[in-house]
């Protein structure tokens, strides 16, 4: 099933009790790992610590049963690409680069994931930040700045070693995003096992080719266990499972951690001096991050004139784009995104097309308006991508309406919707004659009810013209 690309967490609230114990275990862990791969690399070659540490860690996930959950095949190229620049080279280029580098200062790197795991949403989501997010972006890097100078200049200057760990932390922005809807399909462990077994594949020639320059000491032997273990495969299906509950711009804020556990371990064990710019630019980076999470589905839109109050709900035809304009409004609004397909999967661990095969159709629509009615009730602002069957429902849209939300319809002319509702797997298929008779009724009753129409095959940027509108109401 082809699967919509999105970094948008299943809970997209305030982190509670769950989120922040994840949140404070893998930073505390990733913090410490720079010190495992210094210790590493002092006997055993660049390449066998890499393999090492992803066979230990799927080794270590092997013992439980959820982490051997089948991927299905069409999933797979997206853990392939996760095992490539989530987990191979990250191994790879941390190991060679603490070859030339501190292991304080590479932490301290690692401290920009969160603005590169932002930029990367941005472009993979094709949208702009809003203005705080970049604010934060800008502060992020002039802080990276400020790290990786002392380390760029003078007699012990090592350009290549920073160079290497800031390709891993763009690795590890890339990941995050691509993580979401896996975990959310499939569980942390499972995303994160597979992944380790094909980073192995990948990394073993490296491996190979470095026994030659190892020396299997009990100190480096040590680390590489400590490291693979809890700092790969413990820590790397943390992160999985925190990604799918909060996104992945507000998962690699684990990273604020990382300098402090790397700056401080490096001095205590290994001796490392850390220059007092090099600290100042970690407070920029963390200030940065801050700055630009907190925007990730903050809700805060008032700041940019948007609608404080109300959620926007969007419906429509199968095959409108209510997830598409639906993802681009809420970036737009700065609010929370839900869409009900993604909802339907993730609760019930089937598409709407299976529900309404096995269940009938009138089970799979009151899931869908149950959708849109526990989220209602929540009373905080979002975009709801919701199905075209509570226009069925005369008194949920008088109900969402008189409560001062935004109801907006999609139009779509016909012919495009019967070959956009051929498209997808999630999709019920419907013969053309009666999907046009459900179109018009459901169309009808939307604007009996108040919904704003926008026909979104007539403009190019429906996201933004039903910006202007709600704005202005």
């Amino acid at each position: 099933m082809t699967k919509p690309l999105t970094n948008v967490g299943s809970h997209t609230g305030a982190y509670g009790p769950v989120e922040w114990g994840l949140t404070l275990t893998i930073g505390l862990i990733w913090g410490s790992a720079f010190l495992w791969i210094a210790m590493g690399v002092d006997h055993l070659s660049p390449g066998v610590v890499a393999f090492g540490r992803v066979v230990l860690g799927a080794l270590a996930l092997m013992v439980f049963p959820n982490a051997r959950r089948r991927i299905a095949a069409e999933d797979w190229l997206r853990v392939g690409a996760v095992a490539l620049v989530g987990n191979a080279a990250p191994a790879l280029l941390f190991a060679i680069a603490e070859t030339e580098l501190d292991s304080a200062v590479a932490g301290m790197i690692t401290s920009g994931t969160p603005i590169l795991s932002l930029i990367i949403a941005s472009i993979l989501m094709r949208s702009l930040p809003p203005r705080t997010q970049s604010l934060g972006i800008g502060l992020g890097f002039a802080g990276i700045v400020l790290m990786t100078t002392p380390s760029l200049r003078g007699a012990e200057a090592a350009p290549i070693g920073v160079g290497l760990v800031l390709l891993a932390t763009i690795g590890y922005g890339l990941s995050g995003n691509l993580l979401v809807p896996l975990q959310q399909r499939y569980g942390g462990p499972a995303v994160t096992l597979w992944a380790l077994a094909v980073s192995s594949v990948v990394l073993a020639p490296f491996a190979l080719a470095g026994l030659a320059d190892s020396e299997f000491t009990a100190s480096s032997v040590i680390a590489v266990l400590i490291l693979g273990v809890i700092g790969t495969g413990i820590a790397r299906s943390l992160a999985a499972t925190l990604a799918g509950r909060a996104g992945a711009p507000r998962m690699s804020t684990t990273t604020y951690l990382i300098p402090v556990v790397a700056i401080a371990l490096g001095v205590i064990v290994r001796d490392e001096s850390v220059s007092p710019i090099a600290i100042a630019g970690v407070v920029v980076v963390l200030a940065g991050a801050i700055i630009a999470s907190r925007a990730v589905g903050s809700g805060q839109s008032a700041q940019q004139g948007g609608p404080t109050t109300g959620h926007v709900v969007l419906t429509g035809p199968m095959g409108a784009g209510k997830t598409t304009i639906g993802g681009e409004l809420a970036d737009r609004l700065d609010l929370p995104f839900h869409d009900n397909d993604r909802h339907i999967e993730l609760q019930h661990r089937r598409t709407g097309r299976q529900i309404a095969a096995e269940e009938g159709v009138s089970a799979l629509h009151r899931m869908e308006r149950a959708f849109v009615e526990d989220l209602l009730r929540t009373g905080r602002p979002s975009v709801i991508a919701a199905a075209a069957s509570i226009a069925d429902d005369p008194g949920l849209l008088a109900d969402l309406v008189s409560a001062g939300n935004h109801l907006i319809y999609l139009a779509v002319d016909p012919d495009r919707l019967a070959t956009r509702a051929r498209q997808g797997s999630h999709r019920r298929p419907i013969e053309e004659d009666a999907a046009n008779d459900l179109y018009a009724r459901r169309h009808a009753a939307a604007v009996a009810a108040g919904a704003i129409v926008f026909r979104v095959d007539e403009t190019d940027n429906a996201a933004g013209s039903i910006e202007s509108a709600i704005r202005s109401t």
